[in-house]
């Protein structure tokens, strides 16, 4: 039994690559068979790719912009983009179209769960 506990985003991939690496060490050991390495660090998450941290701080201000076209508050745009990164894009477009004066909590329950399904 491997149990592990904790860890955010970035964390819970490089515990999934140690848990994989350790079952395959265990599995070549007991059956004799070669198995690959983990992949993880090659596998792109849903709206995770910004081409380097230097594009993040201008992705969310131009998320921002986009969002007050739309109607949505700064703070709501700032809380899609931590939380869906470029999906954010996307979510804005979602929440343009369930309506231009929701409120935060609205944008939340109505936006960040069909973004979080992406």
């Amino acid at each position: 039994m491997i149990s592990i506990a904790g860890g955010k985003l970035t964390g819970y991939r490089k515990m999934a690559e140690r848990v994989v690496d350790t079952v395959t060490k265990q599995l070549g050991e007991e059956t004799g068979k070669s198995y690959p390495e983990c992949r993880t660090i090659a596998i792109e998450l849903s709206g995770g790719h910004f081409g380097g941290s230097k594009h993040y701080i201008p992705f969310v201000q131009e998320q921002i912009k986009i969002g007050a076209e739309q109607g949505l508050k700064k703070e709501t745009v700032a809380r899609l983009v931590k939380n869906t990164g470029p999906t954010a894009a996307y979510c804005s477009t979602i929440s343009a179209q369930i309506g231009k004066r929701q409120s935060a909590i609205n944008c939340r329950k109505n936006c960040w769960l069909p973004c979080s399904m992406d």
